[in-house]
């Protein structure tokens, strides 16, 4: 179902946002929403996670907003005191976790909240959803992600935040995507730079850091074990082999999408990842009108001074591998389209991790959609079942 225009506008005033994790993204949330005025919640499964925030009462930032330091209100390991009197939640954490937070949160949310995953990555909403499903929550709970995180930042001391960037025409999708319209002013007002994307799979299919991750850690994995990631990974790190590498993936991905189109009537945006880095504000303009990945990613200037992993046992391979190049190979295979560059990176990674992805990462089955018609894909994607 294609998604009605609607008009969003006005401010909407929140008694409590929640945010879950406390990483580099909940930490940039804490300090974006609190520099607004918001009253912020933080939370993590780790106690110690959370010391340097308890220590100061909230956490200092600095980069794109100025420099300053933002209260938060709640800090606590305990999820009854992060949500109590929430409606909006944010979950920050890597793909990877949302089963265990899912699990978390299955007893008590209902048709009250809006969750928003930030980001969602490849499928992540989905599963997010499937899971509370099979954890027993029966409620139409409202969700909706981001196709990346709201800011490129990095914690850089404790309770101290970095943020060189806030993602500009960041596309953010619902599901049941009928509730779009409803949960969008809410969303917006906390967020300017997001913009109404069609659905989840539009989202979904439209993760860079399943474009630009994994090659670049698997394809300088020499480097990286030898230096423990002394050289900038998204510069340094992207030679023109790896570009062509990178632009192999993003033309299955693009494939991909434009066969759920075909096949499923849909009206997704179908966009290439350096259309989609120009307009995230990542890349120069010459390079958008160049059209050539290499030239696109070494003009990234917001990426260029960030050092890679000091380790391949990181995020990069394990999340944007697993749940993010494997629930594209399933939906490539589902609407018939081979993916062999993304594939081949899957099973590289799978033999220098010694671990399958293939089994640990996003299935049709987890993301709820194994038993789902292509055809009738638009209809699951606007009601949330068929």
């Amino acid at each position: 179902m294609k998604r009605k225009p609607g008009i969003w506008k006005g401010r909407t005033t929140m008694e409590k946002i929640a945010i879950l994790g406390a990483g580099n993204g909940g930490h940039a949330v804490a300090a974006d929403l609190g520099r607004q005025g918001y009253e912020t919640s933080i939370y993590s499964r780790s106690a110690a996670t959370l010391e340097a925030l308890t220590a100061r009462g909230g956490v200092a930032y600095t980069g794109c907003f100025g420099e300053g330091f933002s209260p938060i209100k709640t800090i606590t390991p305990n999820i009854e005191e992060a949500i109590d009197g929430a409606r909006i939640i944010i979950i920050t954490v890597p793909t990877i976790a949302l089963t265990w937070y899912a699990h978390l949160l299955a007893p008590y949310l209902n048709e009250s909240h809006t969750v928003m995953l930030n980001p969602g990555h490849t499928g992540g909403g989905l599963h997010f959803v499937q899971t509370l499903r099979e954890a027993g929550n029966a409620k139409e709970v409202r969700t909706c992600e981001t196709i990346t995180l709201t800011y490129g930042c990095r914690i850089r001391g404790p309770a101290l935040v970095w943020i060189p960037l806030a993602m500009t025409n960041l596309r953010l999708a619902a599901f049941p995507g009928k509730h779009l319209d409803a949960l969008f002013p809410t969303i917006h007002t906390l967020f300017p730079n997001v913009v109404p994307g069609t659905n989840v799979l539009e989202t979904g299919l439209t993760d860079l850091n399943a474009m630009e991750h994994p090659p670049g850690m698997l394809l300088n994995a020499a480097w990286i074990e030898h230096t423990k990631g002394n050289f900038r990974f998204y510069f340094d790190g992207v030679s023109p082999a790896v570009a062509r590498v990178i632009q192999g993936m993003d033309d299955e991905r693009m494939r991909i999408l434009r066969a759920l189109n075909e096949r499923a009537g849909l009206d997704m945006r179908v966009m290439s990842f350096i259309e989609y880095f120009y307009e995230a504000g990542l890349t120069s303009r010459a390079a958008l009108e160049s059209g050539d990945m290499y030239q696109a990613l070494q003009e990234s200037e917001p990426n260029k001074p960030i050092q890679a992993p000091d380790s391949l046992d990181h995020r990069y391979v394990n999340e944007d591998v697993g749940f993010g190049l494997v629930p594209m190979v399933e939906i490539g295979r589902w609407v018939g389209i081979e993916c062999p560059t993304t594939e081949a990176l899957v099973r590289l990674a799978c033999v220098m991790m010694k671990r399958d992805y293939w089994h640990e990462g996003l299935t049709l089955a987890k993301m709820g959609v194994d038993q789902v018609p292509v055809e009738r894909v638009g209809e699951f994607l606007w009601e949330g079942h068929l």
